[in-house]
């Protein structure tokens, strides 16, 4: 799988998709980032897919672990962005935690062989989803979190919506 060196635009979804419900929260700290996520893996279940949005340090791989953790997958959660992706394999759920940061465009994700793991049984939870996003073909979560920079550095404007497709 060959890897760009700099960050794609990010792609204009074609149509419109419908929010079928939408959670908010403020997270003051990491820790209530972690329970935050762990709170959210309580819905999922074997085939979600969980898109998530927000700034290089906003907190996306910090809630992949906390979703990890619910699974007793914690002790195993890096950010796969040069490997584009990791796989959390347990006795619960298997969650398969992908980094699109580097991936160009959908022809590259195909020539990965990424779709394959939409095929798989398991959790996928994708980190920059913008070039992925055309191989969702089911309702899906997505995770946005801002930085709230003005109450504090490790404040987060976490929102939660389910998308239909």
């Amino acid at each position: 799988c060959q890897v760009l060196a700099k960050r794609r635009q990010p792609q204009k979804l074609i149509s419109m998709k419908m929010v079928k419900f939408m959670d908010c929260f403020k997270s003051r700290t990491e820790q209530e980032t972690d329970r935050t996520a762990q709170e959210f893996a309580k819905r999922l279940k074997k085939g979600d897919i969980v898109c998530l949005y927000g700034d290089l340090g906003a907190g996306k791989t910090a809630f992949v672990r906390g979703i990890c953790k619910q699974f007793g997958l914690q002790d195993l959660v890096s950010s796969p962005t040069f490997a584009i992706v990791n796989e959390y394999l347990g006795k619960v759920m298997d969650v398969f935690h992908f980094d699109a940061y580097r991936i160009g465009s959908l022809d590259e994700a195909l020539g990965c062989g990424l779709d394959e793991y939409f095929k798989r049984d398991g959790i996928i939870l994708i980190e920059w989803p913008d070039p992925l996003v055309p191989l969702i073909e089911q309702d899906y979560y997505r995770v946005s979190i801002r930085r709230d920079l003005e109450s504090s550095d490790t404040a987060r404007n976490i929102t939660i919506e389910r998308v239909a497709v």
